[in-house]
């Protein structure tokens, strides 16, 4: 993706989205996970708007995972307008592009969601980088390898100044040194079954671990989504104990993904 390109595709979503100037998100509804555990780990501020968050799966392998989280994440988001999410030509490749039914299972209106693909993942925190600076974004998000520490650096004053928060999924599953605002560690954790079909898919579970929160304190949890009320919610442990979870946890569509496009390795 060349810059022209990329100017484009933010031309684009300036004319869809609903425009806030630099610091728009004073007066929003905090930014949470609707839960109590984590959001009281997280301090006042919840997780901010204009801050950088950075996003590691346990293992490499529990990437696609990740993004189900993050997609929920988003929907919760206070802030009207597009997101544009970027990924590299391996991601893509590897991991895919959410799909209608993962979109139709966060609760997020797959309209809202600009994906870019890019050829090369030097490309990455150039166009996150530009991408910060349109204020008529809700978010900026970015999956690919683990960003550099000056470039994390750059990103969060970036987003800094134009109030648009910034949220990065490294696929390696080894942590780098980064300045975000808060650090998270997901992994899968065995979901809930369908309540009135366990033959068919239940609700996705998370292992979710807060590694570092600028006003906050770390913490670990398991927590699941719920539909209805579009936030997460504790995951209750089963019955006969930390079982296998069944068609309904994570070993069934551990990404929560279902209908994702791409797919395959890098041949």
């Amino acid at each position: 993706m060349d810059v022209d390109a990329l100017r484009q595709v933010i031309a684009r979503m300036e004319g869809r989205g609903a425009k806030l100037e630099p610091g728009g998100e004073r007066g929003l509804p905090r930014w949470s996970l609707g839960v109590e555990g984590p959001d009281a780990a997280l301090g006042p501020e919840g997780l901010a708007g204009g801050a950088l968050h950075d996003f590691t799966p346990r293992q490499a392998s529990h990437a696609p995972g990740l993004a189900a989280f993050v997609l929920r994440l988003l929907v919760r988001l206070p802030r009207a307008g597009p997101v544009l999410w970027c990924q590299t030509d391996f991601a893509l490749r590897e991991y895919g592009a959410p799909g209608i039914a993962a979109f139709r299972g966060a609760g997020l209106a797959p309209e809202r969601v600009v994906f870019v693909s890019l050829r090369r993942a030097e490309e990455m925190s150039f166009v996150l980088e530009e991408a910060l600076g349109v204020p008529a974004l809700a978010a900026v998000l970015g999956e690919g390898p683990p960003l550099s520490f000056t470039a994390t650096r750059r990103l969060a004053l970036r987003a800094g100044e134009s109030g648009v928060p910034c949220l990065f999924l490294g696929l390696g599953a080894q942590a780098q040194p980064s300045v975000a605002a808060t650090r998270w560690r997901v992994g899968p954790a065995p979901g809930l079954p369908h309540p009135d079909d366990p033959a068919a898919p239940g609700q996705p579970g998370w292992a979710v671990e807060l590694e570092r929160a600028r006003a906050g304190r770390p913490g670990a949890w398991k927590v699941t989504w719920n539909e209805e009320t579009h936030s997460f919610a504790p995951l209750p442990v089963p019955a006969g104990g930390a079982g296998a979870a069944g068609r309904g946890g994570p070993e069934a569509d551990p990404a929560g993904l279902a209908g994702a496009t791409g797919g395959g390795g890098e041949g």
